[in-house]
């Protein structure tokens, strides 16, 4: 099989897994799909070409497109005329993407050791089982938030990959939160533009990967973004933290962190404060009537 070209016809799951064992036996690869993005293809390098130059150049055709309108005998004279001769057609498709009657380049499969049957293998017991236990651990790890690797609309993603992303896609969900809740409310933020790395807004912020905002504007301040968060913006003068504190500890909500950025001695500074529970909104309206605080915010991540 070494050098020889298989050209897999629609690249779907089993298409995939068709084209990877033709790339351990050393074929070349291509594949023709009207509905796929080039970036699919490249994930287990192969290539993306025509219709024309699948049928033209392969000497194995795998099928694993639907019966529909446009598939209905799309194998017909027209098509074997332009295939080499010789060329091994592997259907597992459905019967009608060919023309039976038009068979002629075609080399038939009759082997001892080849069993040529229905398309009916997804319709076995063990079959359906597997499909059942699928479809479970997709939902399972839906419902936990978890990067699903069965999604038919979403880009091709190596296993291994997927672990990597799932950072990035909690990231963006806590950047979307973070967002939506900083131009909401009783905030005087009106704006927010989010992009990879950076949330610019009135109170603008850098966060990392690992979901550490690092940077509030010109504010350095670490904050983990998780739980509950109050933000407020103040003047930068002593008994600050002790006046939140008490008040807070007089509506029995617990902090978890509390960290101050400042740019300049004696200015404005930014507090972060991680509480355990949900302040009440009268405890959050006595932090916000301080003469020293000038902006406040709660948000939920």
């Amino acid at each position: 099989m070494v050098g020889k070209t298989l050209a897999i016809m629609r690249f779907g799951k089993v298409g995939s897994e068709v084209a990877r064992s033709g790339k351990g036996l050393g074929m070349n690869v291509v594949t023709h799909n009207p509905y796929a993005p080039a970036d699919r293809a490249r994930v287990i390098g192969i290539d993306l070409v025509s219709f024309d130059q699948a049928i033209s150049t392969a000497d194995f055709i795998s099928l694993h497109m639907p019966l529909t309108p446009s598939t209905k005998k799309v194998f017909n004279d027209n098509t074997f005329t332009n295939m080499k001769k010789g060329v091994r057609i592997i259907n597992v498709a459905r019967g009608r993407v060919i023309d039976e009657d038009a068979f002629g380049r075609i080399v038939l499969v009759k082997h001892e050791k080849v069993t040529v049957t229905p398309h009916l293998g997804a319709s076995t017991k063990e079959a359906q089982e597997d499909v059942a236990i699928d479809i479970a651990e997709a939902v399972v790890g839906a419902l936990k938030g978890e990067l699903s690797a069965t999604t038919v609309n979403a880009p091709m993603v190596l296993p291994e990959v997927v672990s990597e992303l799932n950072s990035y896609i909690m990231l963006a969900e806590k950047l979307g939160k973070l967002a939506v809740q900083l131009v909401s409310g009783k905030s005087r933020i009106k704006n927010v533009k989010v992009d990879i790395s950076t949330i610019e807004s009135k109170v603008g912020s850098v966060v990392s990967d690992n979901g550490q905002m690092t940077c509030l504007g010109s504010f350095g301040v670490d904050v983990s973004l998780e739980g509950n968060l109050i933000l407020s913006r103040q003047v930068d003068q002593p008994g600050m933290i002790g006046c939140v504190g008490n008040i807070l500890a007089q509506h029995n909500v617990n902090v978890s962190f509390m960290s101050v950025g400042r740019n300049s001695r004696k200015k404005m500074a930014i507090m972060a404060i991680g509480v355990d529970e949900e302040p009440t909104q009268e405890a959050l309206d006595n932090i916000g009537s301080a003469s020293t605080i000038k902006e406040l915010v709660f948000l939920k991540l």
